[in-house]
């Protein structure tokens, strides 16, 4: 499964994914402000089959 979400996207090209350039930042303020923050340790297994 290879999908935007793996790619780790920049916040500015979210605006594609939204597929609105404008609406895009306001929803990620919303997620980002009301998230905690985690600090993960180890190994990537993202490039792993």
């Amino acid at each position: 499964m290879s999908d935007w979400r793996e790619r780790g996207l920049a916040f500015s090209a979210w605006g594609v994914v939204f597929g609105d350039q404008a609406a895009a930042p306001a929803m990620i303020d919303r997620i980002v402000h009301h998230a905690d923050p985690l600090t993960l340790k180890g190994i990537s297994m993202s490039g792993r089959e």
